[in-house]
This record gives C-alpha cells, sequence and structure tokens, in this order.
C-alpha cells in the first residue's frame, strides 16, 4: 500500500473512489500538469518493481522515466531522447485519451489506459496482460481483462462497502444487465441493485433461487470468487468477487461470449478434423520432440499389422519399434541396434517403400515440424507393388514375344531360302539340261532333292499356319473313337527312317488293356509325331527313344516320349514352351526348323482340354508327359492288344 501521502486529501464521495483506484489490481497513477505525480498504488509500484521507497509524491515524470529507462524497460533506446519523446508527447497531447498496449524489454506486456482530468491532472492505469496475452495466443482468445474498475474499462465493475452498499460502478455494468441510466445510485443496497437488472442470471432463474444472493451476501462477499455465468440474452461472463479490508467487496464482469462462439467453432472444426484424420487411407503418427505418440489413426495400426488396443497417446516410439521388432519387421537386426538407428534418424526428414514379413508393402514418409516433432504416415502400397509386378511381367513377356519373333524372322529366311534355294537351282539345272537331255540319272537324284526340299517347306508353312489357327481360335477338331494305340503305331511307323538315318532306335511300351479315345486322330497323330520327331532330333546316334501310354476311366489317358538324349537346362524348359524360340546348343544347330514344335503340341493338346510337362536334365535326356482329361475316355471300348518292337 502506498503511503497515506500518495492519495490527495479528500472527503466525502471521493473517498469511494480513492478507495477503488487503491484497491485495483491494476497500476495506477496521476500526474498533475506540470507532470508532477500526485498518487500512485501499491498495485503500480509492484507492477514496474520500483524499489520501496522510491516513489513519492511530488516526484517528477522525468525521474519515473528516467529510472524506468536506465533500467532498460524501453529496450535498446538512447536514454535522453526517449525521456524528453515521452515528456514531449504529454506537453503536446494533455487532452489525449488513449489506450495501448506495451511491451518491456522484460518480456512483461501491459495495457496502458490514459484519460484527462480535470485541472490538467492525467490518470493513467496500467494493467498487467502478460499472462493473459499468452494465453489468447495458446488458447484462441480464451482472456479477457479481470478486475476492471474504472469507467475507461471495457469490463462491467461494482463496489460495495462492508454494510452491501453500492459505493462506485461504471457504465460496462449498466450495459451488461441491461439496468437504465439514472436508476443506479451510491449507497443503494445490494438487494435493490440485484432487482434493477433487467437481465437475469440464467441459472438463477431455472431455480427460482434470485433471492438467495441477497441471504448470503455476507458469506459469499467474504470469500474471492471467480465462476462462468450465461445471462438469459444469450450473453456469456466471467464474473469475479474480490473481498475487501474494510469488509465490502469488488466484482467484476468480463464478457466472453465472442471466446465462446470462438471456441464452439473451433470444438466443431475439432471434431470435423478428427473425422478426418479417422478416415483417411494413410496412416497417421505424430510424435513430439521426446518420440512420444501425440495422436493416431487406426489405419496406422492396421498397415503396420499392429493389434488396434496396443497404441495408445503417450507410449515411447521406442516401445513401438521394439514391438516391431519382435514381430520381424527388421529381419533378424538386433533389436537394440535397430531402436538407435530409428530413433536417431527420426530427426530427419524420411521417405521410402517397405515390405512386411508378410509380404505387404507400404509407403513411409516422415515430416518435421518446426517444434522438433515430427509426423509419420504409411500407405499402403501392396496392390500398387502387385500391378507393378503384373505390368513389368507383361513388358517382360512381349519383349520376349517381340525378340521371339525377330528371331524367328532370322531363322525363317534361312529356313525358307534353303528347300526354295533347291528347288529352284536343281530345277533349273534340268531345265537347261545342263547335264544333257532330262533322260539322264542325274535329274532322277535332283528330282528327289527338289521332292525333299518341297515336303520340308511345306512342314514349316503347315507348322506356321496350324499354331495361327489355334492361336485365333479358328481350329476346330474333329472327333471321333479311335484306338490309340492303331494311331501311336502308325506313328512309330512313320518315323522308322528318320530313327535309321539317325541311328535311333524307337521303342514303344503300351499296355493290352489301353482305353479308346473320343479324339481328333489327326490331330493326336500330329501331337505324337511332332513328339516322336523332336526326341528322335536330338538324340544322339545310338540312343533310344520309347513311347509309352496308360489309362483309366476315372484318371484319364496318358502317354509320355522318352529319350536320353541331350537334354535341356531346367531354365530353358519354360523358354521352348514359346513360339519361335530354339536352344542354342551344337545339336540343335545341325537341324533345321521353327522352334515351333513343342508349342504347336502343347496347343493342341489344350484343344483336347489336357496338358503337357516336360521334365529334363542336361546330357540325361528328356520326357514329355501328356495327359488327356477323364472325359476324352470311351469307357465301354478298349484297344486292342499288341507289344512291338521298332
Amino acid at each position: 500500500m502506498p503511503p497515506k501521502n500518495a492519495m490527495p486529501a479528500v472527503t466525502g464521495a471521493e473517498e469511494a473512489q480513492w478507495s477503488i483506484l487503491h484497491n485495483l489490481e491494476h497500476g495506477c497513477t496521476i500526474y498533475d500538469l506540470n507532470q508532477t505525480l500526485l498518487f500512485y498504488n501499491r498495485a503500480f509500484e509492484d507492477l514496474f518493481h520500483f524499489p520501496p521507497g522510491f516513489l513519492h509524491p511530488g516526484m517528477s515524470f522525468e525521474e519515473v522515466v528516467r529510472f524506468r529507462a536506465e533500467r532498460g524497460d524501453f529496450g535498446d533506446v538512447d536514454i535522453e531522447s526517449e525521456i524528453r519523446r515521452r515528456i514531449n508527447h504529454r506537453k503536446d497531447n494533455p487532452d489525449e485519451v488513449s489506450e495501448k498496449r506495451t511491451s518491456l524489454a522484460s518480456g512483461m506486456d501491459y495495457m496502458l489506459h490514459r484519460l484527462p482530468m480535470s485541472n490538467g491532472r492525467v490518470l493513467t492505469t496500467f494493467t498487467d496482460v502478460t499472462a493473459l496475452h499468452r494465453a489468447e495466443r495458446k488458447a484462441t482468445e480464451r482472456s479477457a481483462l479481470l478486475n476492471t474498475i474504472v469507467s475507461t474499462m471495457v469490463h462491467g465493475c461494482v463496489l460495495f462497502d462492508a454494510d452491501h452498499r453500492l459505493r462506485a460502478f461504471n457504465a460496462q455494468y449498466e450495459k451488461i444487465f441491461e439496468i437504465p441510466p439514472g436508476v443506479l445510485q451510491n449507497g443503494m443496497h445490494i438487494s435493490k441493485v440485484l432487482d434493477s437488472r433487467r437481465i437475469r442470471w440464467i441459472e438463477r432463474v431455472k431455480k427460482g433461487i434470485e433471492g438467495s444472493l441477497r441471504h448470503n451476501v455476507q458469506t459469499e462477499s467474504a470469500t474471492p470468487r471467480s465462476e462462468e455465468r450465461t445471462l438469459t440474452n444469450g450473453m456469456t461472463y466471467i464474473h469475479h468477487r474480490e473481498p475487501l479490508p474494510d469488509g465490502g467487496f469488488i466484482a467484476t464482469y468480463t464478457d466472453i461470449t465472442t471466446r465462446k462462439q470462438a471456441e464452439q467453432q473451433a470444438a466443431e472444426k475439432s471434431q470435423l478434423l478428427q473425422a478426418t484424420f479417422g478416415n483417411m487411407v494413410q496412416g497417421i503418427a505424430v510424435y513430439d520432440k521426446q518420440h512420444n505418440l501425440a495422436a493416431f489413426n487406426t489405419q496406422y495400426a492396421r498397415i503396420l499389422g499392429l493389434p488396434f488396443d496396443f497404441l495408445h497417446v503417450g507410449m515411447n516410439r521406442r516401445e513401438i519399434l521394439r514391438f516391431r521388432a519382435k514381430l520381424g519387421h527388421y529381419g533378424k537386426m538386433d533389436i537394440d541396434s535397430v531402436l538407435e538407428e530409428r530413433i536417431t534418424a527420426a530427426r530427419k526428414p524420411e521417405s521410402n517403400e517397405r515390405v512386411l514379413p508378410d509380404g505387404r508393402a507400404y509407403f513411409y514418409e516422415r515430416v518435421l515440424m518446426e517444434n522438433g516433432s515430427y509426423i509419420s504416415t504409411v500407405t499402403d502400397i501392396t496392390e500398387r507393388k502387385e500391378v507393378e509386378k503384373a505390368i513389368k511381367y507383361a513388358k517382360e513377356q512381349a519383349e520376349f514375344a517381340s525378340r521371339s519373333k525377330s528371331e524367328f524372322l532370322a531363322n525363317m529366311s534361312h529356313e525358307l531360302r534353303t528347300p526354295l534355294n533347291a528347288i529352284i537351282g536343281f530345277s533349273e539345272v534340268m531345265r537347261q539340261e545342263s547335264f544333257g537331255p532330262v533322260g539322264n540319272a542325274k535329274y532322277k537324284e535332283y528330282i528327289e532333292d527338289i521332292n525333299d526340299s518341297g515336303e520340308h517347306l511345306l512342314g514349316l508353312i503347315s507348322d506356321i499356319l496350324n499354331l495361327s489357327k489355334i492361336e485365333a481360335g479358328k481350329n476346330e477338331l474333329c472327333e471321333e473313337d479311335l484306338h490309340p494305340r492303331e494311331v501311336m503305331l502308325s506313328c512309330m511307323n512313320m518315323m522308322k527312317v528318320q530313327a535309321q538315318r539317325q541311328n535311333v532306335k524307337l521303342e514303344a511300351d503300351l499296355p493290352d488293356d489301353l482305353p479308346w479315345l473320343h479324339a481328333d486322330q489327326v490331330v493326336l497323330k500330329q501331337i505324337i509325331i511332332n513328339l516322336l520327331s523332336n526326341a528322335v532330333k536330338f538324340t544322339r546316334e545310338g540312343g533310344t527313344v520309347t513311347l509309352k501310354a496308360w489309362g483309366h476311366d476315372s484318371s484319364g489317358f496318358v502317354f509320355q516320349v522318352i529319350d536320353n538324349g541331350i537334354g535341356i537346362a531346367l531354365e530353358d524348359i519354360p523358354r521352348i514352351m514359346q513360339p519361335f524360340v530354339q536352344i542354342d546348343s551344337v545339336l540343335s544347330r545341325q537341324h533345321q526348323g521353327t522352334g515351333l514344335g513343342l508349342p504347336l503340341v502343347k496347343s493342341m493338346v489344350g484343344l483336347h482340354g489336357g496338358s503337357m510337362d516336360i521334365q529334363s536334365e542336361l546330357g540325361a535326356g528328356t520326357t514329355v508327359t501328356v495327359r488327356l482329361p477323364s472325359r476324352r475316355i470311351v469307357p465301354a471300348k478298349k484297344a486292342g492288344v499288341q507289344q512291338i518292337r521298332a
């Protein structure tokens, strides 16, 4: 409390006014026209931390300003210039009414209200709003000035003495409760003041106990109290009551309607944000700078394969990493090494693709925030990766097909020219009768070569056309009931000449009870002859090719062509099933061909609803197995029985 001489002598009604100023929570000063300090209160002395006894009535404004400037309240300024500026401003603007917020170098914020009075005096109040403004920045308009007393303040204010008589009030108090001007008078009892309000406190109206306040004012006024209330006109305010040493109390009313509306809007936006956050397809987790989980959505747990009840706000990321390490998300790495590596990496932005042990893939991205926190997002890209894989496979297949066709064209250029050159060359010799009249025996030899070349050329063209028809879906089967053993024996006979030329033995292992088949006899012969021809072609001199068959009504019909020829590497088997592909080897280069044999056989087997399988080993031989479905078997008929050796 400032000394008694800090307050000018007053009498009568002014005493209440000075009492208000003395008990304000806001600093207060009064200077006369000559800028001499007439009055200051304890709040002013405390607010600016003046040394005890430094302030006294009669000291100049310059002394007060100099002390504060030298202490650094105004920052890094020229002290003399700052003092002159402030003194001159007061001289030049004696009637200025002002209100402004000022920040000190110490970090304190205060609100200054300047109000000229009579006789050239100036009343200035100082309100510490540091905490209030900090709260406003953090909680969106969450503060308002409290304990406002003087009429220049924006808060409603009333002062009652120990007898609960009205001693002071301001216009804002009348405005809040819609009290007509002139109704409130100093000296009125609190009960009449309450009765004069047109706008009531909603809870009092609901409970019907407005009068109870009158009976309890003695108890309530003795205790400091702040509470939020809503009036019947929709206004929401903070009611603060502070007891005074003389038994009276000061009550202030701060309108927070706008703030409450803003809070409601913020709550609605928060709900919308939470709904959006929870329904995103990406998994999101927010970690603070201590790596504690601040927020997350269910997608984050789902994509990472974590139990939905495992994550909770506040848990440290190390706990999550340790759990994932046990699930095998980081392979066989040491768990402690994983923890340190991941925690250290969290200080840097990151984006990459990762794969979980179950094969699911996800895209991980980490974004750093200015306050040291960071956001981790995970996006399930399993389906996308599968599509990319399929596209890559299709591209490889297309490239392979393109290469195969190029190789085919190169091969066909040679394959077609060779017999055509023979045909044209030999026929030209005969046409010109180079060896004499056509009756010469040499011409007969050329005629056979022409015939062989023509047949070879016809075979090449037939293979190409047959495969083209099958791939185009235009090849139709001419099906009938047939003796498979007779068909196979016929094929063996047709292959005898080729086998004998290469000194390859043909053998048949055909059971007596082979069932009849319902199939296309011509196509079946093509299948068998192609397989036998291929086997003979790639079997060295002295080797053996065996045709084997068996069948049952329930399991279907199976036949195999087995040779002990050069064999095929395991990795080459899928390739030779592609059209126009031939394995590059010494023996294969010795024989002509389009590379259509096996693909053509596979297609013709497929027309019958069957399948073909190749088992082979380099240098040991090859076994080709053809399986026809049981529906191809004619149960009522059995093929004739005969064992042959060819």
